[in-house]
């Protein structure tokens, strides 16, 4: 599993805030699926919601794409779409009393990686998390 494979399930819904729930139900279904324990499947869904809510206030993109895949220890998030992020997120700072602007770093701190990565001309989140089976 490299950086540039795709990964294993894929999850394309409109861009649509009444989507939101259905990411986050098939994510936790997909880590399940893996044998995922109960608290990381809760920290891949919450970050799913997190860069899937992203992808629908700072882009213009009409899908969202979540990808899950599982390879032995490791759980890997992949959010596409994401184009409009980087220079958003790049530019942002949250300070103490700041209502939004914080799920970027909910990310960080549930996820043990988070990155942006490129493939096929398009940029996308790359989070991973390792999981207890």
């Amino acid at each position: 599993m490299g950086q540039s494979d795709p990964p294993a399930s894929l999850i394309t819904v409109e861009a649509e805030t009444r989507s939101l729930a259905k990411i986050r139900e098939r994510v936790a279904a997909i880590a399940t699926s893996f044998g995922a324990d109960p608290d990381t499947i809760g920290d891949i869904t919450l970050a799913a919601s997190e860069l899937s809510t992203n992808v629908l206030i700072h882009t213009s993109s009409p899908t969202i794409s979540v990808g899950v895949e599982c390879a032995d220890d490791v759980v890997v998030l992949e959010v596409s779409d994401a184009d409009g992020l980087y220079s958003t997120i790049r530019e942002a700072s949250t300070t103490a009393d700041s209502v939004t602007g914080r799920g970027l770093n909910v990310v960080r701190a549930v996820m043990d990686t988070v990155e942006f990565v490129e493939r096929s001309g398009s940029r996308r989140v790359r989070c991973t998390k390792r999981t207890r089976r």
